[in-house]
């Protein structure tokens, strides 16, 4: 009672960035991007409006626009700030407002763009967008069964705008910062386009690939097959334990796993990478300076946790402080000495030796 599924993200900013400039940038971001990134949900909760299908599992629970709670009272912009990274040049913008998505392809398009919508921020390019009641408008683009998803704005009286052009005011700011950077960000670009386009004109082309579609394309195709009905309340039960079962991680059970299984979904690894990544971190994070160091030195390790890792040498303490280690040269650079050094000694005296900052020892 009261909870509901969810999927936190996190995201480093810089400490410079103004909060009220990041409040002002999330709020018609947050409120919209569910149009793609919502798992979508059988009934509603907060309304007791059981005969309906959400585009969202966790819109109906926002009750404020920013503060540090998760569990009660929750915001839209959740304040917690604890960085991991040095303090002094970095944040932690903590993101509570996304569903549980199963799609891989949902998961790459919610997080790449939400990672270049805070690059906006930091560069103060955003778009001339107030809404309203950003709490209502979370909650109504979600409860939308006409899929037009309105949102209220300040400006003239009653002006609404659709979400999916509040999205394009953003992708259209993306595109002309951040076109070229890497494949990856032209990547998300594109996906980017290419979904708002399709939630425009013929949203069930995205079965596979976003998947408030997909559930909903299963919650049809079952309730038609069984000859359920939405007013019924045994019925909504039924549906309901469907809806579930798209979210079971069990690959022999779960809908979205029977789905995959059977090729209809959009996948962008293979189970093989997945594999490699759960053992063997990118080498320029800060992750593989950990888990290497638990490989070569693990009997020398007295603790390790995000920011730093604790050797015990020779009778004293070492500590490699990782906090700078977000940087991806430096990474790179102080893996590069853990992956040559054969003794904890030579780590330690090659790291001290060198003029690597800001990783310490101590």
């Amino acid at each position: 009672e009261g909870h509901s599924y969810e999927c936190h993200e996190n995201y480093l900013m810089a400490r410079i960035t103004p909060f009220d400039r990041i409040v002002q940038g999330l709020l018609p971001f947050f409120a919209t991007r569910q149009i793609y990134a919502g798992a979508g949900k059988v009934g509603e909760e907060r309304g007791k409006k059981a005969g309906l299908f959400q585009i969202a599992q966790r819109s109906e629970f926002f009750e404020v626009i920013a503060s540090i709670d998760t569990m009660h009272k929750r915001p839209l912009v959740n304040t917690r700030d604890e960085p991991h990274a040095d303090s002094d040049r970095y944040r932690r913008l903590h993101v509570i407002v996304g569903d549980s998505n199963m799609s891989e392809f949902a998961t790459a398009l919610k997080v790449g763009a939400t990672a270049l919508v805070v690059g906006l921020i930091e560069q103060d390019d955003l778009p001339d967008i107030v809404l309203r009641n950003p709490v209502s408008a979370m909650r109504n683009i979600a409860l939308d069964q006409t899929y037009q998803w309105l949102a209220e704005v300040e400006g003239s009286p009653n002006r609404l705008i659709p979400a999916v052009d509040i999205q394009r005011e953003y992708l259209g700011r993306a595109q002309k910062r951040f076109t070229g950077e890497d494949p990856e960000t032209d990547w998300v670009l594109q996906a980017w386009e290419q979904t708002l386009d399709s939630l425009e004109s013929d949203y069930a082309s995205l079965i596979g690939s976003i998947d408030w579609v997909t559930k909903k394309f299963l919650i049809d195709s079952f309730r038609e097959a069984e000859d359920l009905s939405w007013d019924n309340t045994d019925d909504m039960t039924w549906l309901q334990s469907q809806d579930l079962e798209y979210h079971n991680v069990d690959r022999e059970s779960g809908l979205y796993y029977l789905l995959e299984a059977e090729g209809q979904t959009l996948r962008l690894v293979e189970d093989e990478e997945i594999a490699e990544a759960m053992a063997a971190p990118p080498v320029g994070t800060r992750a593989y300076f950990r888990g290497r160091s638990l490989e070569k030195f693990g009997d020398s390790v007295k603790s390790i946790n995000w920011d730093r890792v604790v050797f015990s040498i020779n009778g004293r303490y070492e500590a490699v402080d990782l906090r700078g280690m977000v940087e991806t040269d430096l990474a790179r650079a102080c893996n590069a000495i853990l992956d040559e050094s054969t003794t904890l000694e030579q780590l330690i005296d090659s790291l001290r030796a060198t003029d690597l900052q800001p990783v310490a020892l101590a």
